[in-house]
């Protein structure tokens, strides 16, 4: 088959269900990964039957990692992992960006809490204090016990990754950089999609996409970092269990990034939400959360080098924002002109799709962006 038919297999549509034992899951799926991609015949087989053996081994690294994990030898599993990282992430990464992806200047991230009754305030909305931390939850993108602030790239990211609570108990602050570019090892499933956009160009596009860099760079990328998405994406089969055997590589990558100083978190793809049904490719073609670990433990207060990276809003509250302005919904403008970039459209439930500055997300993140960002305070 074709290389374009190859990347519709549902090998690609993340995340991945599991029926069985992980490592065996694992197996079952690196096989029928190595199969697909040794099928593909015409103008592009070549280059990806060059880059077989290598994708390959990667695949068996990451089977490796996880029964060492599953074995106790959790010390033996990360040196196999920094192993593996120090051999492909010149491919893992966009070229020249050097193993992250850099937002730009007028990038918002935010961050929601549901409140039981309780006011938030700013410091609410960063990271458990550290006289706290017994109370961190174990998360895929976390290390035990390591207090990390988790942001999305919109409000409704947010309100996805809490459950869809009432929007009367949601508190939401907007967050932006402060004094530094933070950079993100990137793990979402852009590069494939990026591909199957190259190759569906057509006439003089066609050219100019499908040039020798995107052969030798961009499709080996893609390639190579698809068997980690699927270690790092496949759904946890008991949500109530205690151990998470799908946590396993997400987990180890967070450890991996703590102990990397010019990176300073991890970009991964929201598995809840149905967000997206019209792919742009840009700042907010999908649903994406960002994990930041600390990087200064103290006995109390918050992450030094947090709190100088960052600066957010006081949070905003639904239900206050709807008793001060009680019609706000129906004076939501349909207008991105006035906005940095476009947002993609939301489908909430089977009705059908709706752009996103006409849901209630888009007003209160307008009203986000003209509230006063601040730095907090470390102590």
């Amino acid at each position: 088959m074709k290389l374009q038919e190859a990347l519709k297999d549902d090998i690609f549509n993340l995340p991945i269900e599991r029926t069985n034992y992980f490592p065996s899951h694992l197996e079952t799926i690196y096989s029928r990964y190595i199969d697909l991609l040794s099928s593909v015949k015409g103008k592009y087989a070549d280059a990806v039957k060059l880059h077989l053996t290598e994708i390959s081994s990667t695949c068996t690294n990451i089977l490796e990692i996880s029964k060492l994990i599953l074995d106790g030898r959790s010390i033996q599993a990360y040196k196999k992992l920094d192993d593996l990282f120090n051999q492909i992430e010149d491919f893992l990464v966009p070229p020249a960006s050097k193993n992250v992806i850099v937002p730009n200047n007028h990038f918002f991230y935010f961050k929601a809490r549901e409140s039981d009754g309780t006011h938030f305030k700013r410091d609410d909305m960063f990271h458990v204090p550290f006289e706290k931390r017994y109370s961190v939850q174990t998360n895929r993108f976390s290390v035990p016990g390591l207090p990390c602030i988790y942001l999305a790239n919109s409000a409704y990211t947010c309100w996805e990754e809490l459950g869809r609570p009432q929007l009367s108990k949601l508190y939401v602050s907007a967050f932006k950089e402060h004094r530094v570019n933070l950079k993100f090892l990137d793990l979402t499933p852009t590069a494939i999609e990026l591909t199957k956009w190259h190759l569906s160009m057509k006439g003089t596009k066609a050219k100019r996409f499908r040039s020798e860099i995107f052969i030798e760079n961009h499709l080996k990328r893609s390639l190579l970092l698809h068997p980690l998405l699927i270690a790092c994406y496949t759904r946890v089969q008991d949500p109530n269990a205690t151990f998470k055997p799908e946590y396993i590589l997400p987990q180890l990558l967070m450890q991996w990034v703590v102990t990397h100083d010019h990176l300073h978190g991890i970009e991964y793809l929201s598995t809840r939400s149905l967000a997206v049904t019209k792919p742009t490719y840009g700042n907010m073609e999908k649903a994406i959360n960002y994990a930041l670990p600390v990087r200064n433990v103290s006995e109390t207060g918050y992450c030094k080098t947090l709190t100088s990276y960052l600066k957010l809003t006081e949070p905003l509250s639904w239900e206050l924002l709807n008793i001060k302005k009680p019609n706000f919904l129906n004076d939501i403008t349909t207008s991105t002109k006035t906005y940095d970039y476009n947002r993609y459209e939301i489908q909430l439930d089977a009705s059908g799709a709706i752009p996103y500055w006409e849901s209630a997300f888009g007003y209160i993140e307008k009203e986000l962006r003209c509230m006063e960002l601040l730095p907090l305070s470390s102590t």
